[in-house]
């Protein structure tokens, strides 16, 4: 294999396909990035078995060819090179060579190990009719805005996954951990067969680090049993579905309110940070937030330090005092996009829910004893 590139765009389709590398396996080959050059195509594959990604790479084939490389090492090398044209060549015994020659003056060759791709674990077929439209810039939204509500422990699989449900024109995307729950609803601009899949949240966040945030540049999904794929640019990603049932939310939606207030987001941010410190530094404490006709009363007493402030509201029902842990009232905040939030509570006891008036997000925190 021969084939010449752009040092900046190998660099950034490595970055691309490094996501899928796996980091702890005993198939070797997983570790490895995939080089394909056939045609007029280049391409580059890192699959572990739950994520895949595909992506083009813009060069020149002189000669056509499949070899694999650790994907570290490789990575490493191609980012240290300046940036200028890569040859990179190939020979029987898998021995990979790259030239660089920057200058005149500059000559660059690196002799590297590779092996052969043909136990490399390939993308699933998946049929690429029935696609659902996105643009990226709406979907790095929707991630954003709730994948931190998803579990990270691998006790309990199905919370580890975000629930996309599409019902003709809208999609509502949610995710839960056992203490908040996140939900996020868009229009589509189109109207699509019903649909229901369970998302792995790493592979989400591993997403959400290479589409654009650009409402022009779209992103088509494809659905099947047991796959998704994401196809956008010269990019496919592919994930593997979470089987079951995902938690019904809708039973631990909010039914009434006793009391209703609007807060700067900026403020209550603000406050929050400094309370998640406090809380950090001793036995987890809660913070306790008084709310009265205009205000906000908010308090934790840590090992070391401890909190007092008051932020100026507008209050709707009773007074109300109840406990919080920062951190996760926090993270819903700082995925908020709006200046002020409004918050709905029930009594000291129930949840605690921040949602719009438009309904398009809606955000559950349970509270903690004080």
């Amino acid at each position: 294999m021969k084939i010449i590139c752009p040092q900046e765009d190998f660099a950034a389709a490595i970055n691309i396909v490094s996501k899928a590398v796996a980091t702890k396996t005993t198939v070797t080959i997983m570790e490895c990035i995939l080089i394909t050059a056939y045609g007029d195509e280049i391409k580059l594959t890192a699959n572990n078995n739950e994520i895949g990604i595909d992506t083009i790479l813009n060069g020149k084939i002189e000669e056509e060819g499949m070899i694999a490389f650790d994907a570290k090492f490789f990575a490493d090398i191609i980012r240290s090179l300046p940036n200028s044209d890569v040859e990179l060549t190939t020979n029987e015994k898998y021995a990979g060579t790259i030239l660089c020659q920057p200058s005149d003056t500059e000559r660059i060759e690196l002799g590297i190990p590779g092996r052969p791709g043909d136990d490399f674990p390939y993308l699933p077929e998946i049929n690429q009719k029935g696609a659902i439209e996105i643009s990226q810039m709406s979907l790095r939204d929707i991630i954003r805005q709730t994948a931190f509500a998803s579990s990270e422990s691998d006790s309990n699989i199905i919370m580890s996954g975000e629930h996309f449900k599409i019902e003709g024109n809208k999609l509502q995307v949610t995710a839960v951990d056992g203490h908040r729950f996140a939900v996020r609803k868009i229009i589509l601009n189109d109207n699509y067969d019903n649909v229901e899949a369970i998302i792995p949240a790493k592979t989400l966040n591993e997403l959400n680090k290479i589409l654009k945030d650009d409402a022009n540049e779209i992103v088509q999904m494809f659905f099947s049993d047991k796959y998704l794929m994401f196809m956008f640019d010269t990019t496919v990603v592919v994930t593997r579905l979470i089987e079951g049932e995902f938690v019904n939310i809708e039973r631990m939606m909010m039914n009434d309110y006793q009391t209703k207030f609007v807060v700067p987001k900026k403020i209550l941010s603000e406050t929050l940070k400094r309370a998640s410190l406090i809380s950090r530094e001793g036995d987890k404490k809660p913070i306790v937030m008084d709310i009265t006709d205009n205000k906000i009363y908010i308090g934790i007493k840590g090992i070391n330090a401890n909190q007092n402030e008051e932020i100026a509201i507008e209050k709707e029902g009773k007074n109300l005092k109840i406990g919080f842990n920062p951190v996760f009232l926090l993270d819903v905040l700082n995925v908020i996009d709006e200046e002020e939030v409004t918050i709905y509570m029930e009594s000291a006891k129930y949840p605690c829910y921040i949602k719009d008036e438009q309904d398009t997000y809606n955000y559950m925190v349970l509270p903690v004893n004080i």
